[in-house]
């Protein structure tokens, strides 16, 4: 795990508008940092002493990346999270929740969506990330 806090550019967290594309970022950007185990809870906190020092460190460096991405009106979901986990698992339950309201607003998105002249991948690509 590299120890470096340096983020890449992109777009923080606002909302429901752009959490598809934040999360995609994020997850990419924590993988490669192999801090994703640690906030997907796939490695839990182990229990000797030393593992569970590098854990800690992996756990706040996940922490930072995910509070430094997220834009401030976001903290009140993660602002009593104790672990990564629990900051990464608040904004799912957040952003990713299917209820009714959501479908209706995907299914209206579906049928005022309309072909641009785009490529026949970008167009696909968009239909797509309207779910």
């Amino acid at each position: 795990m590299s120890n470096s806090t340096h983020m890449p550019q992109f777009d923080k967290l606002t909302g429901s508008d752009n959490f598809p594309m934040w999360k995609l970022q994020m997850t990419a950007y924590l993988s490669v940092h192999k801090l994703m185990v640690v906030v997907d809870g796939t490695v839990q906190r182990p229990e000797e002493q030393k593992a569970k020092e590098q854990w800690d460190v992996n756990d706040a460096l996940a922490k930072l990346a995910i509070l430094t991405a997220i834009d401030a009106g976001q903290h009140e979901y993660v602002c009593s999270a104790k672990t990564s986990a629990v900051m990464w698992t608040n904004l799912l339950a957040v952003y990713e929740r299917v209820d009714s309201t959501r479908k209706i607003n995907v299914l209206r998105e579906y049928h005022r969506y309309t072909f641009d002249g785009s490529t026949i991948a970008k167009h696909i690509a968009r239909v797509e990330n309207l779910a």
